[in-house]
């Protein structure tokens, strides 16, 4: 018969200093370095466009649908990691694959929207950015350069290098960066709206009140929605938990879900005590237009087109690896050839230029992102998830989610196509 060793192997009983693994990832993520991560994801361009929120739901109802949705989504974090441990699985991905079908190509649906039309905002953004700084005339008097169907095509063939990346290295200093710059445009928007607030006194027919219109509540919902999303993030920032860490996986999603609450909020209150009803979607445009081309407002202007160039590519990444994926499960983005890769990213910002020409307001296009896509997967999904995975199953919470989601996502939707 065959020898069986007297002696385990002396290596295994010396102390491992290397980082553990966990479903195939390191786990060398700290809680403050999870929260982070999470609340970088969350946090986007769509920060501008909190004053116009609350100009549609008004000072009383806008801070409480804040508040509700960040409760319902941290919620919905707390069920991806439950059914993230439950299932040994490092992505949002594999575990939408434990779901039927029907979900599966829903989610890859609404993933490959959602990427298109989230790269499709910073275009808008970025070109709110540039026809400020260049271009004070009539609106009717556009040169042909800033016109739309040019300036974002210009945008995109910018952004097109930096978006044939083929891997995230260097991203820890990217989400820094962009965590960093997101958190100055944020001062410099308090500042200068508490300025205009106090030196202005606003008409009454555009003064801030708490009556809000149903029709326009439903059309903020999916605006305050998007903000919330980063959910096809969670199970890989939990498999990179360290092993101690990940018991406090639930306050990381309690703390990125009340820093991001508490950034929205006050971009919200400011913007809104500082124009009234007439916010428009873009805070930092309507700033410019109000206060002129200042040293700060060029500041301000070159750290929100830094965030929005920097975060591009972090968005076409994932953006290409899903397309390819649907096209061919068997190939990897690395291993596509150099011509099919720049032939795939291009179509992709083909699809980017087609969609913010067709729908080149920042306001309609994060209605329609928030109720087509980023409510059913900030909640309906997640409930689902929760609802065949987690032990014991909590019903009221998956029913709860559930019929929030629906209801939201219905009366949203058809509110967009109404008004």
């Amino acid at each position: 018969g065959r020898l069986l060793p007297l002696m385990a192997d002396p290596e295994q009983l010396l102390p491992q200093d290397g980082p553990t693994h966990w479903a195939g990832v390191e786990e060398k993520l700290s809680v403050a370095g999870a929260i982070t991560s999470l609340t970088v994801s969350m946090l986007g361009t769509g920060i501008v466009a909190f004053p116009r929120g609350f100009a549609l739901c008004g000072y009383m109802m806008a801070p409480l649908s804040v508040v509700l949705l960040a409760y319902l989504a941290h919620l919905s974090y707390v069920s991806l990691i439950h059914c993230t441990a439950n299932e040994r699985v490092a992505s949002y991905g594999m575990l939408v694959q434990k779901l039927p079908k029907i979900y599966q190509h829903y989610t890859n649906v609404a993933l490959w929207a959602l990427l298109v039309l989230a790269t499709t905002a910073s275009v808008l953004i970025a070109s709110d950015i540039i026809k400020s700084i260049l271009w004070h005339g009539s609106s009717n008097e556009v040169p042909l350069i800033l016109q739309n169907h040019i300036l974002f095509a210009v945008v995109l063939l910018v952004m097109l290098p930096l978006c044939l990346a083929k891997s995230l290295h260097g991203v820890s200093l990217i989400s820094a960066f962009c965590s960093c710059s997101i958190v100055m445009v944020v001062f410099i928007i308090v500042w200068r709206c508490l300025q205009i607030a106090a030196g202005e006194t606003l008409p009454q027919i555009s003064a801030p009140t708490a009556s809000a219109a149903a029709p326009s509540v439903m059309l903020a919902l999916p605006l305050f929605g998007c903000a919330m999303f980063g959910h096809m993030n969670m199970s890989q920032i939990y498999a990179e938990l360290r092993p101690e860490a990940k018991q406090h996986a639930p306050m990381v999603s309690l703390a990125a879900c009340t820093g991001t609450l508490c950034l929205y909020l006050l971009v919200g209150a400011v913007g809104y005590a500082a124009f009234g009803r007439t916010a428009m979607p873009d805070v930092v445009a309507q700033i410019a237009l109000h206060c002129g081309e200042s040293a700060d407002i060029a500041f301000l202007h070159s750290l929100l087109a830094s965030f929005v160039v920097l975060k591009t590519p972090l968005l076409i990444l994932p953006l290409r690896s899903l397309t390819l994926q649907v096209l061919d499960p068997e190939l990897k983005p690395s291993e596509l050839p150099q011509v099919h890769h720049f032939l795939l990213t291009l179509s992709l910002l083909v699809f980017v230029y087609l969609a913010a020409v067709a729908l080149p307001s920042l306001d309609r296009l994060l209605e329609i992102l928030g109720a087509l896509f980023v409510v059913p997967l900030c909640f309906i999904v997640p409930a689902r998830l929760s609802w065949t995975l987690e032990v014991p199953r909590p019903s009221l919470k998956c029913v709860t989610l559930a019929v929030f989601g629906t209801t939201a996502s219905v009366l949203s939707l058809a509110a967009v196509l109404i008004l």
